[in-house]
């Protein structure tokens, strides 16, 4: 079984302001960082957002430019099953590959929130962020840097897998079904002794 995580840092609240992207590769159990980048997204830095991922203006002032990098990425994803935590980061790789009128990489995408919330039923209705995902499986990782993320997204689906015996290519159309179908059956009280 092989799939890609991935996650991004964003500038400022424009999705295609990436700054940050990071990639790592789940293939015959394991987890493996594959590439990571800071990108400069020629465009004004927020300060929530630096506050955030701790990426300045200045830090990106030598990155490429999404365009340049690109190519690698299109490499990487491309007829790849793609990992996300929530749908942020396919949004701005879509963002950011229209605003430079480049093609959609076409790449199978999966939501890791959404196997979260039916893999642990406790998570269904909130409490699905990486974060509290990642103390609740018992892993570290340092939150807002795009590799990290994107190790933490890919532990969840592996832990996930582990947990439930389902493999992340049939996540694809369990994540379809409504959440309350993974729900376990509150306990019957048992009958009285005769």
């Amino acid at each position: 079984m092989y799939f890609i995580a991935i996650d991004v840092e964003t500038a400022n609240y424009n999705l295609h302001s990436i700054c940050q992207i990071g990639l790592v590769e789940y293939k015959l159990g394991k987890i493996t960082p594959l590439w990571e980048s800071l990108l400069n997204p020629y465009e004004r830095f927020n300060c929530f957002n630096t506050e955030v991922h701790g990426i300045s203006q200045e830090m990106v002032e030598p990155a490429p430019s999404f365009p340049e990098i690109y190519p690698k990425l299109h490499d990487y994803l491309a007829g790849n099953l793609v990992i996300s935590h929530t749908k942020f980061d396919k949004g701005a790789i879509n963002a950011a590959s229209a605003r430079y009128g480049l093609p959609e990489i076409n790449c199978t995408w999966l939501d890791s929130s959404l196997i979260a919330k039916r893999a642990w039923p406790q998570f269904a209705r909130g409490g699905f962020g990486l974060a509290n995902l990642s103390r609740f499986l018992d892993f570290e990782f340092r939150h807002h840097d795009a590799l990290e993320d994107a190790r933490a997204c890919a532990c969840i689906v592996a832990k996930a897998i582990e947990q439930t015996g389902i493999c992340a290519n049939d996540w694809l159309l369990r994540v379809k079904d409504p959440v309350s179908k993974f729900r376990k059956p509150a306990a019957r009280a048992r009958p009285p002794a005769p």
